[in-house]
């Protein structure tokens, strides 16, 4: 997905919601996937970091979970900031859920997140 803006950009703050790994079978016999998020800049993530396997990332470097998500059906939130020192016009964000990475393409779960907010700053 990418945001074009009309002018200038010096920050971006996006509310990401539910970015889960499930890895195993466990009680959700279907699961095998695992969220990945990455920005087109330079990122820093906050809020539940829960087996998170980095807090910062350059530019296309992903965040993901390294370890299976409870099962308390838990809404994960996570916000996820740029932290580029130039200013940009556009912004794209790129999710995958690379399921046949585990192996078995056929066995993978729903893979989903949800944007709740954007927040930005101009230059």
């Amino acid at each position: 997905m990418t945001i074009t803006f009309s002018e200038p950009v010096s920050k971006a703050d996006l509310q990401l919601h539910d970015i889960t790994a499930i890895r195993t079978g466990g009680q959700n016999q279907h699961g095998r996937y695992v969220d990945r998020i990455a920005l087109d800049q330079p990122w820093s993530m906050t809020g539940d970091m829960q087996s998170a396997n980095k807090t910062m990332g350059n530019a296309g470097e992903y965040f993901e979970r390294t370890a299976d998500s409870p099962s308390n059906h838990k809404a994960w939130l996570n916000t996820m900031s740029t932290r580029g020192q130039s200013p940009f016009t556009s912004l794209t964000l790129t999710y995958s859920a690379p399921s046949a990475v585990f192996g078995d393409a056929t066995r993978c779960g729903w893979q989903f997140i949800a944007i709740g907010n954007i927040d930005f700053c101009l230059a």
